[in-house]
Order: structure tokens, then sequence, then C-alpha cells
């Protein structure tokens, strides 16, 4: 019994020195600047930049993109695309006040009245004769609605 496990424990021991051994023989990438991989572009726009330095675990480059939304990373040039279109997105976002949208809600709202009355002006007639048919069918969708809600209880 003894003759096994002297060997045995021989062996492992030299297995694990040689583990180690070749474990330091892999190489370490080194972190480098954003410039070595990226065009300028994508190094630095309106508003984010790369942080440097870029480091890679020798597959892909891991990114830290800085933008005044916060930082996001990205592994790969495929997420940093991503990323970067997010930046931009959310920059566009940021430009689009309040009052902008309110003026193209109004603007788009006084369009189609002016149409209406447009077409008021066109056809008088046809306008003052289709009320009616009109009131009937908003209450027929009434009381459909009606109807349904009943079924329901």
């Amino acid at each position: 019994m003894r003759r096994l496990i002297i060997p045995a424990a021989g062996a492992a021991m030299l297995g694990a020195a040689l583990l180690s051994a070749a474990a330091v023989d892999f190489e370490i990438r080194a972190a480098e600047p954003a410039e070595a991989s990226l065009t300028p572009t994508q190094i630095a726009g309106e508003s984010f930049h790369i942080q440097n330095p870029v480091h890679s675990d020798g597959l892909m480059h891991h990114y830290v993109v800085e933008s005044r939304f916060g930082l996001f990373t990205a592994y790969g040039r495929d997420a940093l695309a991503v990323r970067l279109r997010e930046v931009a997105a959310l920059t566009t976002i940021a430009k689009t006040s309040d009052t902008e949208v309110v003026l193209k809600s109004v603007s788009r709202g006084i369009e189609e009245d002016a149409r209406s009355v447009v077409q008021v002006a066109l056809n008088p007639v046809g306008t003052v004769i289709g009320i009616p048919k009109g009131i009937a069918h908003l209450f027929s969708g009434y009381k459909a609605e009606a109807g349904e809600i009943a079924a329901q209880v």
C-alpha cells in the first residue's frame, strides 16, 4: 500500500509543478490606448468619449464609454457600436425640449382643424346631412359597449 501512495504523491506534485510553470508562460495583454483599436469618431463624439486605457482579455477589448448620461461598458467592437448608438439616441432625446413637442402637437391639431373647416366650407350641405348619421354612429358604439358590459356581468 505504501508503495502505491509514494509514487502517486510524487506524480501529483510533479503535475502541480508542471501546471504552475505552464501558467507563467501565458502572455497577459497589456492595456492599450483607444486609438490602437478604434477610429477617431468611435473614440470621442459630441457627448461621449472612450476611457483610456482599453483593456483586453486576448480575445476582445473591454471598452468603457463615458458620457454625460453615465458610464457604459462594452465587450468588443459590436457591443461598443450598440452603446454608441444608444448614447446618440439619448443625446437626441435630451435636445428635444418639452416645448418643442407641445408646439409640434398643437400645429398638427391646428392642421387637422383647418382641414375640417375647409371640408365644411367646400361641402356645407353634406356636412349638415352627415351630422345626424355621425350622432347615430356614436350612440350605436355606446350601445355595443353597454351590451358587452352587460354580458360580462
